[in-house]
């Protein structure tokens, strides 16, 4: 969700500030998506309740939209005209869109993200739905297009720790990930010392044999 804030709006939706959402995610293509407030959260769960989560590859997502869907719920919750436009990768990349953004589209139409949003409730973490992360976030999603330019100069608000949170902890890494892509931070098997940690391990990264894949914010 915090894609469509600075300072990453300015890139991935330039067009937002002035009343669009120009992507090339189909009309009818649901893009899942969460709040980085509610990735917080479920670290912090982890964190405190690491027999519940320790070995596990959870995806994560709190609602599935279309980009018009997005749009109108902007549009509601600032009281301004928003309208999402859809366009073919090709007419992306022709008017200006970054041709990573767009693949990154393509891959949404055709692939996407697929987390049990239902099945995550059994976790007992409460998930952010759109239109109130756009309520919280309403004074920046409704600012001119002046104003977004100075927002993205802007750094992010970090959000505050889960109350009770345990911020530091012990963490041994699983093997090698498996499929594509790559991760930073130790190699596999070197263990993170923390003063603070929980007497049981809790993996990060992915398990051994198994890809973990995160729904990201947008």
């Amino acid at each position: 969700m915090e894609n469509l804030l600075p300072p990453k709006a300015p890139l991935m939706f330039p067009e937002r500030a002035r009343g669009e959402i120009v992507t090339a995610v189909g009309r009818h293509v649901r893009v899942q998506m969460i709040s980085a407030g509610d990735l917080a959260a479920f670290a912090a769960a982890a964190l405190e309740r690491p027999d519940r989560f320790s070995g596990q590859c959870i995806e994560l997502a709190a609602e599935a939209l279309t980009m018009h869907e997005v749009a109108a719920t902007i549009a509601a919750v600032t009281q301004r005209t928003v309208r999402a436009v859809s366009l073919t990768a090709r007419q992306a990349v022709a008017a200006g869109r970054p041709e990573a953004v767009v693949r990154g589209e393509e891959w949404l139409n055709e692939v996407g993200y697929h987390a049990s949003i239902d099945a995550l409730a059994s976790y007992g973490v409460a998930l952010t739905g759109f239109r109130r992360w756009a309520e919280t976030h309403r004074a920046v999603l409704g600012q001119p297009a002046a104003d977004q330019d100075v927002a993205a100069d802007t750094p992010s608000p970090i959000p505050a720790p889960h109350p009770g949170a345990t911020l530091l902890m012990r963490m041994r890494l699983g093997g090698a990930a498996s499929g594509s892509g790559s991760r930073s931070g130790p190699r596999p098997g070197v263990t993170v010392p923390s003063t603070r940690g929980p007497a049981a391990p809790v993996h990060a990264g992915t398990v051994p044999g198994r890809p973990c894949a995160v729904s990201q914010p947008r």
